[in-house]
């Protein structure tokens, strides 16, 4: 089994493309604390990819700084940059969960809570994977 479930804080806005097919690509990072013994915090980097209508959920709704629960897989890969083989981790979403409230929302982003507000009527509650 290849499953993954994490929740974090994003380290910047979702960045969104499209697929030469026209499917729509969510890529972000995702920040994850845990305290050590000796009292520091050690953070890790987790970078995340969602595809189609959840990616573009994502993009809609979530910034920089807010707080998201992901559930997914890994996947492994590697590319070649300057001759050297980069080898790279992703978590690939299947499903996720805001945990910023509209509240914290609109104290990071102002944006963020007028935008749910004035979108609501254009998101179908079946599109929404939670």
């Amino acid at each position: 089994m290849n499953k993954v479930i994490i929740a974090g804080n994003l380290g910047r806005d979702p960045e969104l493309k499209s697929s030469q097919s026209g499917m729509t690509i969510c890529r972000f990072s995702l920040a994850t604390s845990e305290k050590k013994k000796n009292g520091e915090q050690e953070v890790q980097w987790h970078r995340i990819v969602f595809f189609d209508k959840r990616a573009e959920v994502i993009g809609q709704y979530v910034k920089k700084g807010h707080k998201l629960l992901v559930e997914g897989k890994l996947q492994y890969g590697q590319y070649e940059k300057n001759g050297n083989t980069i080898y790279t981790t992703d978590i690939i979403g299947h499903n996720f969960e805001f945990l910023t409230s509209k509240k914290e929302a609109g104290n990071l982003d102002q944006g963020y809570t007028q935008g749910i507000d004035q979108n609501q009527d254009q998101v179908d509650d079946s599109d929404i994977p939670f």
